[in-house]
Parts: C-alpha cells; sequence; structure tokens
C-alpha cells in the first residue's frame, strides 16, 4: 500500500515559536549595532567572530524574511516596531489611521510570517544558539 506524505511548503508554528521569534525581532536593532561595532574592530577573539557570525546570518535571515512579506502595511508596521527600534506607543501613534487591534493584527500576522521562513530555512526558533 502506498503512503502519500503530504509536506507542508511553509511549516505549522507553534505559539512558542511566535513568542520566540517576537524575542528575536525586539533583540535584532541590540544584534545589528553589536555586530556592526564588532566589524569594526580589526583584531576579534575567535567567540566574538563566531558570534559575529552567527547574527549577522540571524540578521541576514530576519531581514530576508520581512522583506518577503506581500502585505505593505504588515510589512511598514514591522518594519517600524522592530527595525527602527520603536515602542509599541510610538508604533500607534505613526499609524494612526489603523486601530490599536489592526495594528496588533499585523504584528502577529508578520511574526507569524517571519516564523514560518526562519523555521523553513532551518533556523531551530526555539534554541537559544539561533
Amino acid at each position: 500500500m502506498n503512503i502519500v506524505e503530504q509536506i507542508e511548503i511553509f511549516p505549522a508554528v507553534t505559539d512558542d515559536e511566535k513568542r520566540a521569534v517576537r524575542a528575536l525581532l525586539e533583540r535584532y536593532p541590540r544584534m545589528k549595532t553589536m555586530c556592526l561595532a564588532m566589524e569594526r574592530r580589526t583584531e576579534r577573539t575567535d567567540r566574538e567572530e563566531e558570534v559575529r557570525r552567527v547574527y549577522q546570518r540571524m540578521i541576514d535571515d530576519i531581514h530576508t524574511a520581512i522583506m518577503l512579506i506581500v502585505d505593505d502595511e504588515v510589512r511598514l508596521v514591522l518594519e517600524e516596531r522592530f527595525f527602527r527600534s520603536r515602542t509599541y506607543k510610538t508604533t500607534i501613534f505613526r499609524f494612526a489611521s489603523m486601530s490599536a487591534r489592526t495594528i496588533d493584527r499585523r504584528i502577529n500576522e508578520g511574526v507569524e510570517t517571519v516564523a514560518e521562513c526562519l523555521k523553513l530555512w532551518g533556523h531551530n526558533i526555539l534554541s537559544k544558539k539561533d
């Protein structure tokens, strides 16, 4: 008997993975700043180079995942909130034409999309290493 295995192109993302990606997005500005600072150093220890390399890959993958979001509003809200390191309140003021609930939905949609991409690309979202 032939058993057909269905493969999801975008793997399902759990609530824990969504929370982990949201925390990762909140750390994004700090990771980017740290990576830039390490790149300016002429001499780095092996550990510093490893951290820089891991951070740079994660920064690039997060940036790519956000750029792949089709819905412009979702992408713009995520860029404002996480790339520009804005507070939730500032993000709501920036998008005054949207209700807070709509902004919450946009953020949740974006976080889910980023989580799907990172998971698809082989990141172990729940691990402390990635």
